[in-house]
This record gives C-alpha cells, sequence and structure tokens, in this order.
C-alpha cells in the first residue's frame, strides 16, 4: 500500500470523513479562533499575557492566522482596559500586518526563525514603552526580559508540536525536539487553565501530575525528571509564589521513576512521599492544597489501566529493537553525551546564578545609622527642637546614640534611661523617639531572621540541585561506555522464545564494564509464556559456554523484563537481626540487603534519631530510597549524595538517618564500607578482628556533607559484622564480639546475629538502645 493509499484509508476512518473541504476549513478558522482567545488571557508572574503574541505570530497563514489574530484582539480587549490592553492589541496587528507584508518577499519568507524574532521584538518594545509611561523598577524589567525571551521561544514550541502533530496524524514517530515542544505547549494549555479552582484545587496542576506520573511510569528516570521539570517550571509561571514546585516536580519525578520497577502502586507512593516532604519544606500555606493535588492525581493514575497510555508513549519513543547488535552509532553516542552534558552545565550555571548570592551578616554601623535616621524622621520631624537636636548638635545627639548602641544590641531595646545625658535632658519625645528606634530594631532584626531562613532553604535546593546535575552527569559519562553485544546469542535466545509463542519485544547479551555477561529480554507480556527459568537459564548456558544464575523477573509498565547474570564466584549468607527498645514498639533501626545485576551485594543499616515510630520511619525512607536509587542504575555515591540531599529537606523537623552501606563485589571479592555517623563494623579472619570506623556527620544534617569510604579484599571464609551503636556501646574494641564468634555453635536456638544482641543487652548496664545486627559469612561457590 502506497503513502497516499494509507492516507486516503485514514481519512475515511476519521471523525471527519463526512464533512466537506469548506465546511473542515470552517473548522480550522473556528478552532484558531477560540484557541487564540483562549491564549491570549493566559496570564505569567500575574502581570504579562503574552502567549497571544506568541499564537499569531506562529499559525500558518494559510491556516486560519486571521482567526487566531482576531480571537487574541478579543481576548485581549476583554481582559484589559489600559495600557496594558493598547500595548497587546498593538502587538498582534503588528505581527499580523508584517507577517502579511513579508509573505510576498521571498527572501524574508524564507527565513525559518522570523516569526519568533518579530514576536520577541514586539513583545519587548512595547514592554518598554508601557514601562516608560508607568512606575519603572527592576523587577519589572527583569519580569519583561523573561516574557520577551519566552514569547519568542514559544513561537518556536508552537511551530514544532505542530510539525509533531502532523506526524502523529500519520502514525509517524516525531523527533525529539518535536515531542518536548508538544510537551511545552500542552503545559502552556495546563497554564491557561490554572486559573480555574475547584474548592482551590487547580484542575490544571491535577492533570501535569497524572501526566507526569504516567511519563515515570512509562519512561523510567529520564521520563519522570524531564516531565517533573517542564511541568513544573511552566506552572510556577502562574505566580511567583509557586517558583519552588519546579524543583519539587522534577525531583518527585525523578524517585517516581527510579521506583518504575515497583509497580504503579510503586511509583505512586514514591511520587507522592517525596513530593510531601519537598511541598511541606516549601509549600507554606499552599502546602495542603499540593498536597491534596497530588494525592488526586495518583488516585487517578492507580485507576486508569496503563494500556490506555501505554500506546501513546510507545508512539512517542523509539522502537525496541529486536536481537539487533548493539546500542546507538558512536555520533549518536557523542550527540546525546553533548546534549547531556550541555544540560548538566546549564543547571549548575542556573545554581550559581540563584544560590550564590551575597547574604546578610551581623549588623552593621551603616544598619544602625538607618534605623537611628528613620526614628528621628518619625519622631523628630515636626519638633521645634529638630534644627538644633539633627542640625546644629547632630554630632552630639549621633555621638549620645552610639553610647546608646551596646544597650540595644545587647537588650534588643532601649529604655529612656539607657539614652545618653546631652540627648536624654534635651529630647522633649524621648519616649516616642526612643520607642520608634525599638520598632526599627524590631524590623531590622525579623527582615534578618527570614533572610537567615531563605538562606537555609538556598542552600538546600542548590545541593538538589547539584545532585540531579550529578545524576545526569553519570549518565552522560555512560555513554562513553562501551560494551560488546554477542549478537548472536542474542538471535538464540530470541528464537528461543519465538518457538514458545512468547510476545518477545527486545533481546540484549552483552557484557557489562567488568566483563562478566547480562541478558535481558524484555516480554510485552507474560500470559502467552511457556518456560520454567530452568529451562531458560540452561539454554542460555548452552549458547554461551558461560555459567548462569537465576533468572530476575521484573515487572516493566505492561510488559515483563527477564535478566541473566553471569554467575559470581562468592556468596555472602546474611544473616540479621533487630531488636526492639524496651519500652517501644517500634525499631529505630532498619536493614536491607539486596543482590544488584552487576554482581555487587549491598548490606544498609540506619538508624534513625532516637527511637519508634518517628526514627523507624527515617531509617526506612532512608534504605528504601537508596535501594530504589541504586536499583534504578545509578553508582554509589551518585546515589548516596541524591539521598543525602532529600534527608536533608526531610531533615527540617530535626530528623536525621546514620547510614552504614557495605558493599561487596562477589566476583572479585572486593568491599567497600560507606559510613554517615554510623557505628563501627568488624571483620573477622583467622582469630583476628579488625575494626572500620568513622566519624562523618548522620545523613541529613549537613547539605553536601562527605560521607567516608573503606575498602578492603574479602576472602572465603571471612566474617563480616555490620552493627548499630546500640551493640557497640557494649565494648567498642570489638574483641568481645570475636569471642562470641569464636564459641558460636548452631542449634542452641538462636542464630549468630541475634546471640550478639543477647549478649550486647547483658553488657549494655541499662543504656539499652535499638539493636541491628548483621553477620556476613563469605563462601566460595562451588564451580
Amino acid at each position: 500500500m502506497t503513502k497516499q493509499t494509507a492516507a486516503g484509508e485514514r481519512d475515511k476512518l476519521s471523525p471527519l470523513a463526512g464533512i466537506t473541504e469548506r465546511g473542515r476549513a470552517a473548522l480550522r478558522c473556528a478552532l484558531s479562533f477560540f484557541v487564540g482567545l483562549f491564549l491570549s488571557r493566559t496570564t505569567i508572574f500575574g502581570l504579562f499575557t503574552p502567549f497571544g503574541l506568541t499564537y499569531t505570530a506562529s499559525v500558518p497563514l494559510g491556516g486560519g492566522a486571521l482567526f487566531g489574530a482576531a480571537g487574541s484582539l478579543l481576548g485581549y480587549l476583554t481582559m484589559y482596559n489600559d495600557m496594558q490592553s493598547i500595548r497587546y492589541l498593538s502587538g498582534v496587528l503588528v505581527i499580523v500586518g508584517v507577517r502579511y507584508f513579508v509573505a510576498e518577499i521571498a527572501q524574508f519568507a524564507a527565513m525559518p526563525y522570523l516569526e519568533p524574532l518579530l514576536a520577541a521584538c514586539v513583545c519587548g518594545t512595547t514592554g518598554i514603552a508601557v514601562l516608560i509611561q508607568n512606575t519603572y523598577s527592576p523587577a519589572l524589567m527583569i519580569f519583561l526580559a523573561v516574557e520577551t525571551a519566552l514569547c519568542g521561544l514559544s513561537v518556536v514550541f508552537f511551530k514544532l508540536s505542530r510539525a509533531a502533530a502532523a506526524k502523529l496524524r500519520e502514525r509517524e514517530r516525531p523527533g525529539e525536539h518535536e515531542i518536548i515542544s508538544l510537551l511545552l505547549v500542552f503545559c502552556i494549555g495546563l497554564l491557561a487553565v490554572s486559573p480555574i479552582r475547584l474548592f482551590s484545587l487547580s484542575a490544571a496542576r491535577i492533570l501535569g501530575l497524572l501526566i507526569l506520573l504516567f511519563a515515570a511510569f512509562e519512561e523510567g528516570i529520564a521520563g519522570g525528571s524531564v516531565a517533573g521539570v517542564i511541568i513544573g517550571i511552566t506552572l510556577s509561571l502562574a505566580s511567583p509564589t509557586l517558583g519552588f514546585i519546579a524543583a519539587s516536580y522534577g525531583f518527585a519525578g525523578f524517585m517516581a521513576g527510579a521506583c518504575r520497577g515497583s509497580g504503579k502502586f510503586g511509583v505512586a507512593i514514591c511520587f507522592v512521599l517525596t513530593h510531601s516532604v519537598v511541598t511541606a519544606y516549601f509549600g507554606e500555606e499552599s502546602m495542603l492544597i499540593l498536597l491534596i493535588e497530588a494525592m488526586i492525581a495518583s488516585v487517578c493514575f492507580m485507576l486508569i489501566p496503563a494500556k490506555l497510555a501505554s500506546p501513546f508513549f510507545d508512539l512517542l519513543t523509539p522502537p525496541v529493537r529486536e536481537a539487533a547488535p548493539a546500542a546507538r552509532t558512536g555520533r549518536e553516542r557523542q550527540t546525546a553525551k553533548v546534549k547531556l552534558q550541555r544540560t548538566v552545565s546549564s543547571i549548575r550555571d542556573m545554581s550559581e546564578r540563584l544560590f550564590h548570592a551575597p547574604r546578610g551578616g551581623d549588623v552593621t554601623p551603616d544598619d544602625l545609622s538607618s534605623i537611628y535616621n528613620a526614628a528621628a524622621s518619625a519622631t523628630c520631624k515636626s519638633c521645634g527642637l529638630n534644627v538644633y537636636c539633627w542640625g546644629r548638635d547632630y554630632n552630639t545627639t549621633m555621638a549620645a546614640l552610639s553610647d546608646s548602641t551596646p544597650a540595644l544590641l545587647k537588650n534588643r531595646a532601649l529604655t529612656p534611661a539607657d539614652i545618653a545625658a546631652p540627648l536624654r535632658e534635651k529630647c522633649i519625645h524621648l519616649d516616642g523617639f526612643v520607642e520608634s528606634i525599638n520598632t526599627q530594631y524590631r524590623t531590622l532584626l525579623s527582615t534578618r531572621r527570614l533572610r537567615e531562613k531563605m538562606t537555609g532553604e538556598r542552600d538546600l535546593l542548590e545541593e538538589m540541585y547539584g545532585s540531579l546535575a550529578a545524576c545526569m552527569e553519570e549518565i552522560a559519562e555512560d555513554f562513553d561506555t562501551s560494551y560488546r553485544f554477542d549478537s548472536a546469542l542474542e538471535k538464540k535466545v530470541a528464537s528461543f522464545f519465538r518457538e514458545r509463542r512468547a510476545p518477545v519485544k527486545n533481546v540484549l547479551a552483552y557484557e557489562n564494564e567488568g566483563g562478566h555477561m547480562m541478558v535481558e529480554i524484555l516480554l510485552s507480556s507474560a500470559s502467552h509464556a511457556h518456560f520454567s527459568g530452568d529451562e531458560l537459564r540452561g539454554f542460555v548456558e548452552a549458547s554461551s559456554g558461560r555459567r548462569f544464575g537465576g533468572v530476575s523477573v521484573t515487572q516493566v509498565g505492561s510488559g515483563v523484563s527477564l535478566k541473566l547474570r553471569e554467575r559470581e564466584n562468592l556468596r555472602i549468607l546474611c544473616d540479621k537481626s533487630i531488636a526492639v527498645k524496651q519500652g517501644e514498639s517500634f525499631s529505630g533501626d532498619s536493614m536491607k540487603s539486596y543482590l544488584r545485576d552487576d554482581g555487587k551485594f549491598i548490606v544498609a543499616l540506619s538508624d534513625g534519631m532516637g527511637s519508634g515510630r518517628e526514627a523507624a520511619a527515617e531509617s526506612d525512607f532512608a534504605l528504601t530510597t537508596l535501594e530504589g536509587l541504586l536499583e534504578a542504575g545509578l553508582k554509589r555515591d551518585t546515589a548516596l549524595r541524591l539521598l543525602s540531599s532529600a534527608l536533608c529537606i526531610k531533615s527540617g523537623d530535626a530528623c536525621f538517618a546514620t547510614l552504614d552501606v557495605g558493599v561487596f563485589d562477589l566476583y572479585t571479592g572486593a568491599a567497600e564500607f560507606v559510613k554517615a555517623g554510623a557505628a563501627p563494623s568488624f571483620v573477622i579472619r583467622g582469630g583476628e578482628i579488625y575494626k572500620i570506623e568513622s566519624s562523618s556527620l548522620p545523613a541529613g544534617i549537613l547539605a553536601g556533607a562527605p560521607m567516608e569510604e573503606n575498602r578492603c579484599k574479602l576472602e572465603p571464609g571471612d566474617i563480616v559484622l555490620m552493627v548499630s551503636d546500640g551493640v557497640v556501646s557494649a565494648g567498642e574494641d570489638g574483641k568481645w564480639l570475636l569471642e562470641i564468634v569464636s564459641n558460636y555453635t548452631p542449634g542452641d536456638g538462636l542464630s549468630l546475629s541475634k546471640h550478639i544482641i543477647a549478649k550486647a543487652r547483658e553488657f549494655s548496664l541499662g543504656r539499652e538502645d535499638d539493636m541491628s545486627c548483621a553477620v556476613l559469612t563469605v563462601q566460595k561457590l562451588d564451580s
């Protein structure tokens, strides 16, 4: 079937199939009119409405441009009744006139950026004219500059999104820039309906969050973080007080994407928790509304079947290759890397500009002089002695006030008795003058406290943006990682599934950075798969000549992911126990252990501040978040930095948690211990015990605080003990632990970890705390 024939068949199935060409043209004109009317009333910063100009400049001249301009004119006429109305009305008329004039000049008509430049110039010049006629301020000039840039860029976004929509109608896949432009135009549409409220809830933000959740669920970290940042930045334009939601949506989208493997419920829970933490810290008065909106969006996300959204995301994303050899060409990899590096550079530059502003310090002599002058203006202006006190005897007056300054700084207020004698005896309005000084000083202190709070928030946001930049930088570095793909094995595995009528979408077989073989299979569903894990493993071993471990199964959207990893040389038997402090129902300690796809065994222990339910929540949040980030494929240092940022935000209520992470390579035996305020760990080998300790701060106390790292190499027969401070308090040298391990015999009803905790309780002498212990025994796997 030819392309023209296929298009004709689609036209027959279109809802507009029975409408004549003239009728379709009338519908396009009507649609253009109402879109222009709609967008011309879309406000940013609560001051400007540039999107009517944008739409007028972007509509094709033969596609309802005059009707779009008419809609924009009507929108501006009904929205303003002052100079702003004249500004935008004249802007629309100028854009229409210039476009039709240059359409007849070939060299101008062919310029690709004529319309964006025209819209930006008209927006900027008319805005400057209005500012000259009215009150000028640097803040308004900054807002005008942003509006001008946004007006020009939005024309580009509108034109690219129009091209994307045309490709989607033809069932073709849009380009990367077209997809991003389509999302931006959709967000501008959300911005247009953002004033619509139902019980103070914004339908636009709810719909935006719903799109964000599906993007995280379908596309993982990349989809969630990109959608979150774009939707958050666009919707934050509605009001200057909502600037923080760009970071909130971006960080929540990133975390939701990291939990993609946990299914829709895991994505929703992770999103709500992360969004709630960031919103609770920065949201202030709008906090409750934003949290309710996030919950409503999450409930809708859970109720809407994933299969309704999957076809749309499948159309937007590149096709999954089937048993094809490897990744990208060198040029494509380099292009993607450069884009990510530029994004990282932009984020770091933005962080520098946003958060490295000058900050306040102690009260200065200039501050005090301003206080005294303001008090004099308020009290002494109408006094008959003003010409003497603040004229002829000005130096004497200021000397008296200077002598009174120590009392003001010490007591944070003055009394009439604190004023030096010359001024106190002469002033006839002394009580009022002193009260005015106190009022001005209280105002200064309140301003300083607010500035200090904002400084703390800036530090946290700076660390958050830095963590996101580090994550993207790591992804960019991954493009330089070379994997050796085994296309022959891929074809054999694909045939294995086709013979069993399993809906295979993608097969990858490659050696990772350590030279170990990984096989990943993606099935569109598991409903028609007729095979066992042992059967698949045996086939892969026979086809590759290597030994593999078991098959791991993960739900990915509406499909199923299967993974096989080359068998390790070592294994670790993990015996772990947690004991609750006497008198408490919850332990403040949490512990997790899991094996990563790269053959590294992770053991993580966290001790929340204090004990009980709140401490348990802190430690569980730390370990669950860390597990999600590591499982998403982030490197350990990047994952820990992101977790530290999250804990710093969450620690606004003075909560924090220690972190004790052990990373054990089961291929080589290399061990890494990363600690943040954690208790020492111990390695027992050949009758000797070795202590591994750290002096770092717990995570969540200080943004960007480093974590200490220790390395060693484990051998078969080694025993590693990772314990909380409740166990260590029984004896920090660890020799009592060596004695217990050496004399322990299985079969007495207690595992070794429980036996250690029981002995620690005996030695604690009333200083009991929550206690956790993990006993890791290293063994060699049979060949």
